[in-house]
């Protein structure tokens, strides 16, 4: 509002805490309600702020309820782990198996004979061959100490991964070849053609008997299993489906001495995931209940108390919890039948020993009940996206929450304006009446003196 000037001069009276008491008096009652009608509309934004993020907890429980192969999947536990690992998918089935690895899998390398440092080989051309890949290495007169031919079989084109290396030892330096894929059909194979003939001394050809040129550090071997004493080759350590739905990570061989393998169903997940549903569904309850409460003794209300929505929520969640499975052939078609349970107040409990068992027993039941057509995550899905979703009745009810609190601030903005246009008036009639009052005052000293001064001249 605008500033208040200093008139009073003419009559004595107190002008400015004279309007600003009427301005206050007037602008007093507004304001306060103003502020309740705020505090009331944040109290209830932050109600179903509560509420949505209870709900959105709920809603990411319920998506992992429904993870894929979440039940009946399979644990395989190994004797002798140091040996090789296992995956097992929920195509696998529960079994014991004794498994011996009886070799590794391993790359080619290769290790020349020495040679003189710098020494000119040969010229040519090198045709090298593995794993039915082959490429060619020109070897001309620029190119032909034992760097320089690594550094063109690393460089050149349509190489399959295949590493030079040279190494100096005390006689002389020797080319290394290592081959990056594992596999007995990956070994090396080198050849020469055409040049003065000096790369003769690099070629390595079992097919032909030329082997004497290099030492074969490493050979070509596919990895070897026996399962049960059924043999099993791969030319990579890893192995998949070596029974159905089992897939093996050779780490290291130790023949003649088998592992065991026992492939059993593990309900790990699927009690977690069923536990974790329970805490969220649990948590929305009682998120509900302390909105909606009400306390006789004290006559507090919790600031959904009466929300249509809220109640709404609360009695859709009682009856879907409450529905049977619509599929009369599933044994166990509410949740008491796998130990959930509901008390008084909504909150589940949940009998571990029971749902141990129907995981046990029937896990493919269980997830008929709770993830199957018209089970439980059919039915809750649809009442969770509805209220706490995008665009959901939460959200709703937020943005019209958001939109009050906006127009209070526009109400706000209009009570100044309505104060300093009251403040003006006020201060235009008070500045008005204390001119009178001067000039009346004024008026009343001269008439006072006049009468005086007759006074002193009818005394003589």
């Amino acid at each position: 509002m605008a500033s208040i000037s200093s008139p009073g001069l003419g009559s004595g009276l107190d002008v400015n805490a004279l309007v600003q008491g009427l301005v206050q008096a007037e602008q007093q009652p507004a304001q306060l309600r103003l502020d309740q009608r705020e505090t009331q509309l944040q109290t209830r934004l932050s109600a179903f702020g509560a509420l949505k993020g209870a709900l959105v907890a709920l809603r990411d429980s319920l998506t992992a309820l429904s993870g894929s192969g979440l039940f009946g999947q399979i644990k395989a536990t190994i004797s002798q782990p140091e040996l090789f690992t296992a995956t097992a998918s929920s195509d696998a089935s529960a079994g014991e198996y004794r498994i011996e690895v009886v070799q590794m899998a391993s790359a080619h390398k290769l290790l020349s004979g020495a040679f003189a440092a710098n020494t000119a080989i040969g010229t040519g051309t090198l045709a090298i061959t593995a794993g039915g890949t082959s490429f060619e290495v020109a070897i001309d007169e620029n190119g032909q100490t034992l760097s320089a031919i690594r550094d063109r079989i690393n460089a050149a084109t349509g190489n399959p991964g295949i590493v030079a290396r040279v190494v100096d030892g005390d006689d002389g330096q020797h080319l290394i070849l290592t081959q990056g894929k594992t596999g007995s059909d990956q070994a090396i194979t080198i050849t020469t053609s055409g040049g003065n003939g000096g790369l003769a001394s690099l070629v390595h050809d079992p097919l032909n008997a030329v082997t004497g040129n290099y030492t074969e550090q490493s050979p070509a071997h596919n990895a070897q299993i026996r399962i049960d004493g059924v043999l099993r080759s791969s030319p990579t350590n890893r192995i998949e489906d070596v029974v159905d739905g089992v897939d093996l990570e050779l780490l290291a061989a130790n023949p003649g001495n088998p592992a065991d393998m026992q492939l059993a169903p593990d309900s790990t997940g699927a009690k977690d995931a069923i536990k974790k549903f329970i805490e969220t569904y649990n948590a929305l309850i009682s998120t509900l209940g302390n909105l909606s409460r009400y306390d006789p003794e004290s006559k507090s209300a919790g600031p959904l108390l009466g929300d249509s929505a809220a109640r709404a929520l609360g009695a859709t969640l009682r009856r879907e919890l409450s529905t049977p499975l619509s599929d009369t052939t599933n044994d166990l078609r509410v949740l008491s039948a796998i130990g959930i349970t509901s008390d008084k107040a909504g909150n589940l409990t949940l009998k571990a020993s029971r749902l141990d068992e129907v995981l046990k027993n029937d896990p493919t039941a269980v997830s008929a009940l709770l993830t199957g057509d018209g089970g439980l995550l059919d039915r809750l899905e649809p009442v969770v996206t509805g209220y706490g979703g995008t665009s959901g009745v939460v959200d709703a009810r937020t943005r019209s929450l958001q939109d009050a609190i906006r127009g209070l601030t526009q109400d706000r903005e209009r009570l100044d304006q309505r104060m300093e246009n009251l403040q003006n008036r006020y201060l235009a009639q008070f500045t008005a009446l204390d001119k009178l009052v001067g000039q009346l005052q004024s008026t009343s000293s001269f008439l006072t003196q006049q009468i005086a001064n007759m006074n002193a001249l009818n005394s003589r």
